[in-house]
C-alpha cells in the first residue's frame, strides 16, 4: 500500500489537516484524532442534512464521535474505486465507480438496477441523489419493491388489477412500500377462499328445489318468512287444544278495551288468533293485530297459487306442505356468503377462477418478494451516495475547520448570518440553554448577545435561540431588544430580537474611547440629578408658599428696599463686574501655568488620562489578545482541539459592514435639508449665526491675550 503523507496547514493559529483528495481522507482516517480539530459535535447544534447525520451517527445519541466518523470514511472508500465523485462533491453516483470487489456491493448493484429499471431507464449508468431521496418514485412497480405487497396501480394484466381491488374490498389491504393500498399472500388467501364459497353458492342457486314457485317464489318466500314464526306457534296451540274443550279458550277475547296497558300487554303475549281444535286460521276469526300483518296478503297469494282450497282460510296440512316446499331455499339462503363477496357478479367470480388470477396473484407476489435483499440495500445505496457527496464537505468542517475562516461560504457551523446595527454577524451557533451556555462563553473573552429567532405563521411559528459573536466595530448601538433580521443557509429569513448580553470588549478603538464615554456618562448622570433634585426642590418651595400665601423675608425685604438697581445701566454695570472677575481669575491661572513649560503640561494631561483609563485600557488589550474561538464552540458542547485565537484581523470575517456595489454614485447633499428649507425661520438663522460669531470674537480675543502673556 502506497504510504501516505498528510499535509498540515495553519489555521487560525493551530496546524490542521488539509483535506481535498480522497488520500487526505484516507490519511485522517490513519491520524491520531489528538490532531483533529474536533473530536466531538452535537448534530442538533447545527443546520445541515438530517439524513447524513443520522447515518454518521450510528449510535443515535445524537452527538458524532471520531470512531463515528472514521468508520463512515472507511466504508465510503472501500465501496468507491473511482475517487472523482467524492472529490466532488457530486450528487451523481456512477455505477461503473462502485468497487464490485467489496463486500455487498453486487446487492447494491443490483438494487441500483431494479430502480432504474423501476424508472424506466434500465440502460443507464447513473442514479441522481434526488431520484434515491424520493422512495416512492423508485419503487413504482407493484411487482419489484421486495415487500411481498402487490397492488393494482401499474400492472398490465387487467384483470389481476380488478382481482385485487376486489381482494381490498373484501378482506382489506395492508400498505405497499410506496404507501398504496395492495394484498399480500394471506389476504390473497382469505379472499380465494371467499370466491370459491360465493361461486358455489351461486351454483345452488340454479337447482329447481329453490324456485318450487317459479318466479313468484322469492317473494311468496318474503311473506312466508314474515309470518313462520307466529304460524308455527299457533298451530302448535291448535294441537295442544286439540280434543280439550276450546271454551277454556274464550277468555282471550274477553279484555277491557278501555285499558291500555292491560290490552298492550295482552296484544303481546297473546297468539295470532283463537286456537282451534280443528287446525285451521281462519281470517274472519278474531286476529291479534300485532301479530298477523301481512296474514291476509300471503294467504291470498297461496291461494292464487293453489296452495289452499279456500281464500280466507289456512289448514295445517296446507301450512306444512308450503313450509317443506321453502325449505331448500331457506336452507340456501342461510349460506348466503358474508361481507361484501356478494357485491360481486357471478360472470365476474367465474372469469377470476378461469382465469385463474390467485395464481397469477400469488406468482406476482413471490416475485415481488424474491428482490427483498436488493430493496433493503437500499438504504445502503442512499447511504453510499450522500456519503460521496458530503463526506468532503463535513470532515473541512469537522477535522479541520478550514471553511469556518472562509468569508465566501458559511460552514456547515454557522447556521446563517444576523444583519444588525449596519453589521453582518456569521460567527453564530445554536443555543437550547441561554444559562448554561453564559457560564461557558466567559472563558471565551467574546463580546456575545443572545438573539431569539421567530419566523412562521402564528399556528406554524419556529423558534430559535442563537449566540452570536461580535468581534469587531463597536456594540455601543446594541442592546437589549434590538430587532433584525437572521437569514438562514436555505434562505430562510427570521425575525431576530436581542435578548441577552456577555459584555467583553470588542476592539482596541472601543476600548480606549470606552473609560471616556463612561466618564461623560457618568458627569451627564450626575449633572442631571443635581439640577434635577435642585429644580425639584424649587417647585416644592414655590408651591407651597404659594399654597400657603406667605412670601419669603428675602423677598419682601428686596421688594421694600427696591431701587433703581434694576436699571439697564447697573445690569450692565454687574455684567462687567462678573466679565473682570472671570478674567481676573483666568489670568491667575494663565500666571500660574506660565511658569510651568508646555511640555509638563501635556504630560500631566496624559498622566491624567493614563491613571483613569489606564487600568481599563489595559484589561481590555488582555482580554482581547485572549479570545478563543475554540471557547465559544466549547460553550456549544462542541469539543474542539486546538485553541484558536481570535485576533483583529479574523475578527473582521465574522463581524464586518459590506461594502457598497462596485460603480456606486453618491449624492452629497442631505435630501432632509432640502426638504427642511421651507420650514427654516431666516430671523432665526440670522441669530444663530450672530451668536457663532460673538463667540468666534472671544475665543480669539483670549487666545491673543494668552499669546501676548505666556509666549510673547
Amino acid at each position: 500500500m502506497k504510504e501516505l503523507h498528510p499535509i498540515f496547514q495553519k489555521i487560525a493559529g493551530s496546524r490542521q489537516l488539509v483535506i481535498k483528495t480522497v488520500q487526505d481522507l484516507a490519511a485522517a482516517v490513519e491520524l491520531d484524532p489528538a490532531h483533529w480539530a474536533v473530536i466531538g459535535m452535537p448534530t442538533d447544534s447545527i443546520i445541515y442534512d438530517p439524513d447524513f447525520l443520522e447515518m454518521v451517527d450510528t449510535d443515535q445519541n445524537k452527538r458524532i464521535r471520531p470512531d463515528e466518523l472514521r468508520n463512515a470514511i472507511s466504508w465510503l472508500l472501500s465501496m468507491m474505486k473511482d475517487p472523482e465523485g467524492i472529490e466532488n462533491g457530486s450528487k451523481i453516483l456512477k455505477l461503473s465507480a462502485i468497487n464490485p470487489e467489496t463486500e455487498g456491493a453486487d446487492v447494491l448493484l443490483s438494487t441500483a438496477h431494479i430502480i432504474l429499471k423501476n424508472l424506466g431507464t434500465p440502460d443507464c449508468d447513473e442514479l441522481t441523489l434526488e431520484q434515491v431521496m424520493n422512495r416512492k418514485n423508485l419503487v413504482l412497480n407493484s411487482c419489484g419493491n421486495g415487500d411481498g405487497v402487490i397492488t393494482s396501480e401499474n400492472n398490465e394484466d387487467l384483470i389481476l388489477a380488478e382481482y385485487i381491488k376486489d381482494a381490498i374490498t373484501v378482506c382489506g389491504s395492508v400498505p405497499d412500500i410506496t404507501g398504496l393500498p395492495g394484498i399480500n399472500a394471506e389476504l390473497a388467501g382469505k379472499f380465494q377462499v371467499e370466491l370459491d364459497k360465493c361461486y358455489q353458492w351461486h351454483q345452488e342457486e340454479k337447482k329447481e328445489t329453490l324456485f318450487p314457485y317459479g318466479e313468484q317464489t322469492q317473494a311468496f318466500y318474503e311473506k312466508f318468512t314474515a309470518l313462520e314464526e307466529v304460524l308455527n306457534h299457533y298451530f302448535f296451540l291448535c294441537n295442544a287444544v286439540a280434543g280439550g274443550r276450546a271454551e277454556r279458550f274464550s277468555g282471550l277475547t274477553a279484555f277491557d278495551p278501555l285499558n291500555s296497558g292491560a290490552m298492550s300487554e295482552f296484544l303481546k303475549n297473546a297468539p295470532c288468533a283463537v286456537p282451534v281444535a280443528d287446525k285451521s286460521l281462519s281470517l274472519n276469526g278474531w286476529l291479534n293485530p300485532e301479530k298477523t300483518k301481512g296474514l291476509s296478503a300471503f294467504v291470498g297469494m297461496a291461494h292464487d297459487l293453489q296452495l289452499t282450497e279456500s281464500a280466507d282460510c289456512l289448514t295445517e296440512q296446507e301450512w306444512l306442505r308450503i313450509s317443506e316446499k321453502l325449505q331448500p331455499r331457506k336452507a340456501w339462503l342461510s349460506r348466503t356468503p358474508a361481507g361484501n363477496v356478494n357485491s360481486i357478479p357471478e360472470e365476474k367470480i367465474k372469469e377470476y377462477l378461469d382465469h385463474d388470477a390467485y395464481g397469477a396473484a400469488m406468482k406476482l407476489i413471490e416475485s415481488d418478494a424474491a428482490v427483498k435483499k436488493e430493496i433493503d440495500a437500499y438504504a445502503s445505496l442512499r447511504k453510499l451516495i450522500l456519503f460521496q457527496h458530503h463526506m468532503i464537505e463535513f470532515v473541512n468542517n469537522f477535522i479541520n475547520l478550514s471553511h469556518l475562516f472562509d468569508p465566501g461560504r458559511l460552514s456547515l457551523i454557522q447556521p446563517g448570518h444576523l444583519i444588525m446595527d449596519s453589521s453582518h454577524y456569521t460567527l453564530v451557533c445554536k443555543v437550547t440553554d441561554i444559562a448554561a451556555h453564559k457560564k461557558i462563553i466567559l472563558r471565551s473573552n467574546i463580546c456575545v448577545m443572545y438573539v431569539a429567532l421567530s419566523t412562521g405563521m402564528p399556528s406554524q411559528l419556529k423558534t430559535m435561540n442563537l449566540a452570536v459573536a461580535i468581534t469587531s466595530g463597536s456594540m455601543r448601538d446594541i442592546f437589549i431588544g434590538r430587532t433584525g433580521v437572521f437569514i438562514g443557509k436555505d434562505g430562510i429569513e427570521w425575525d431576530a430580537k436581542v435578548v441577552d448580553f456577555v459584555q467583553q470588549p470588542v476592539s482596541l478603538g472601543e476600548a480606549i474611547q470606552m473609560p471616556f464615554l463612561r466618564f461623560g456618562e457618568f458627569l451627564e448622570k450626575q449633572a442631571d440629578k443635581f439640577f434635577s433634585s435642585k429644580s425639584k426642590a424649587l417647585e416644592t418651595s414655590l408651591s407651597k408658599d404659594i399654597t400657603t400665601g406667605k412670601v419669603p423675608d428675602e423677598i419682601a425685604k428686596t421688594a421694600s428696599k427696591q431701587t433703581p438697581a434694576v436699571s439697564g445701566s447697573m445690569m450692565l454695570m454687574g455684567g462687567g463686574i462678573g466679565i473682570a472677575a472671570l478674567g481676573s481669575a483666568f489670568a491667575l491661572i494663565v500666571n500660574t501655568l506660565k511658569s510651568i513649560p508646555v511640555w509638563n503640561v501635556l504630560l500631566i494631561l496624559i498622566g491624567i488620562i493614563f491613571i483613569i483609563s489606564g487600568p481599563m485600557i489595559f484589561v481590555s488589550i488582555i482580554k482581547l489578545c485572549r479570545r478563543y474561538v475554540s471557547d465559544f464552540f466549547a460553550a456549544g458542547s462542541w469539543a474542539v482541539n486546538p485553541r484558536m485565537r481570535l485576533s483583529n484581523r479574523m475578527g473582521l470575517i465574522f463581524t464586518h459592514v459590506p461594502s457598497r456595489p462596485y460603480g456606486a454614485k453618491y449624492l452629497y447633499r442631505d435630501i432632509a435639508l432640502v426638504f427642511s428649507k421651507e420650514f427654516i425661520d431666516k430671523k432665526a438663522r440670522f441669530r444663530v449665526i450672530f451668536y457663532w460669531s460673538f463667540l468666534a470674537v472671544i475665543l480669539c480675543g483670549i487666545g491673543f491675550w494668552i499669546y501676548l502673556k505666556w509666549f510673547y
